[in-house]
């Protein structure tokens, strides 16, 4: 079995996590335990007191106390809630209990509390590897558990203390397994809540970082409730849970595919970014489509997506870099697409923000008189010069915070400076696409 080690970081990404777990996404991404049972071979970090029922009591407990020992040198008795609580919000939608070790607490004011910067998280996991590489030991642990390992795929806050985070344990995987191929999901407000300034400018930094540091992804897929989608979908406003189900669903197409057998990590970083050239990707989500497109044709996605928010036009198609498409339900027949087996089988559980999706996929009616039909649930993932707005608008963000360093200390304003160009570089290749 080629084994892939699932990373989650932060409340947004864990948000998208435990929805992508409640869709079985297959033997590659779990593992089993005596008596059959399964479990995510996946590390889950977050605050202390967000796991909740995610974990066994003794996992969450363990996590209240690996923050209360940080902060306070266990001087205080920590009381937590009862088995079985919520926990955080992330926790009540979790539809497959994570294994014990799988809960990596961190503490929230290692992280900078609510107002944390990309720099307060990467400085936490620093600390965090000076003190004995406890949390990498934990990729360690399940890469050492694998026959052989395919790679990783890593779920990551947008901004924030655990953008930060997430970019240094990330880097320490990539330095310590150069040769597996890591896709990077960039998760935003899971609410759908646009970042603005400060938290625009620190999804800069971790975007510079992810595409084109030392220890860049091999893709870098950003995730973002979209504003408005298309008929098939309807999100509720501000609802983390409904928003947070579209993206895992987005995820959970490749996630099936690889599980399969019909392509492997390496194949999708080597076809999307054109072996390596482009590392940003557009994951776009169609459910609804009633035949199947070309895999390089994005105007079928874009008439039945979020493609729209991300600046795709009706006449999308033109500066595709590389695709791959994953079909539920109906196959793309191109040569870069990989059928991902039956239709989306939702657990009773998840989110009905379908119109018209069941246990057995979506139902269409057909055309005329005719037979209903069973729709596809179709994702492509591509590298566009459709992706040029959100780099421009990052870059823009860097820049401005730049012209005010009042604010920043000398090695921050010499780290912004790097960032800056480093993103400049990556818009100028994007440009190419156009």
């Amino acid at each position: 079995m080629r084994e892939v080690i699932t990373l989650q970081f932060g409340g947004d990404a864990n948000y998208v996590g435990a929805h992508f777990w409640g869709l079985r996404p297959g033997d590659a991404f779990v593992e089993r335990r005596r008596g059959g049972a399964e479990e995510p071979r996946a590390l889950v970090y977050d605050v202390a007191g967000a796991f909740g029922a995610a974990v066994g009591a003794e996992a969450a407990a363990a996590a209240g106390v690996a923050e209360a020992e940080a902060a306070l040198g266990a001087a205080l008795e920590v009381h937590r809630q009862a088995a079985g609580g919520g926990g955080g919000g992330w926790a009540r939608v979790a539809g497959r209990r994570l294994g014990a070790r799988a809960a990596q607490a961190v503490g929230a004011a290692e992280l900078g509390g609510a107002a944390g910067r990309f720099l307060d998280g990467a400085q936490a996991a620093a600390a965090a590897d000076a003190r004995g590489d406890e949390l990498e030991g934990g990729v360690r642990r399940l890469a050492e558990a694998c026959d052989r390992l395919q790679g990783f795929q890593a779920l990551c806050d947008a901004s924030g203390g655990f953008s930060g985070f997430g970019a240094g344990v990330v880097a320490r995987v990539r330095d310590e397994f150069p040769k597996a191929p890591l896709l990077l999901y960039s998760v935003g407000d899971a609410g759908g809540a646009r970042l603005r300034g400060p938290r625009l400018a620190d999804a800069a930094v971790a975007a510079a970082v992810a595409l084109a540091g030392d220890a860049a992804a091999s893709v870098c897929v950003p995730l973002h409730v979209p504003a408005r989608a298309g008929a098939h979908v309807r999100i509720p406003p501000g609802d983390p849970v409904a928003g947070s189900a579209l993206l895992a669903v987005a995820a959970a197409q490749w996630a099936a595919a690889l599980g399969a057998g019909r392509c492997g990590l390496d194949d999708v970083a080597a076809r999307v970014t054109c072996r390596g050239r482009y590392v940003a990707a557009e994951a776009l989500l169609a459910p609804g489509l009633r035949a199947a497109p070309a895999a390089g044709d994005l105007r079928a996605f874009v008439a039945c997506s979020d493609a729209a928010v991300r600046g795709l036009g009706a006449g999308a198609g033109a500066g595709v870099g590389g695709a791959l498409g994953v079909a539920r339900g109906t196959c793309l027949p191109e040569p870069g697409g990989v059928a991902a087996g039956p239709a989306l089988d939702l657990p009773r559980g998840f989110p009905r923000i379908f119109r018209g999706l069941d246990a057995q996929g979506l139902a269409a009616a057909g055309a005329g008189d005719g037979p209903a039909e069973r729709v596809a649930v179709a994702g492509l993932l591509c590298t566009t010069a459709a992706s040029l707005p959100r780099l421009e608008q990052l870059r823009a963000a860097l820049h401005a915070e730049q012209a005010r360093p009042h604010h920043l200390r000398a090695y921050e304003r010499d780290a912004l400076a790097d960032h800056a160009a480093a993103l400049d570089a990556v818009v100028e290749r994007y440009g190419e696409l156009g």
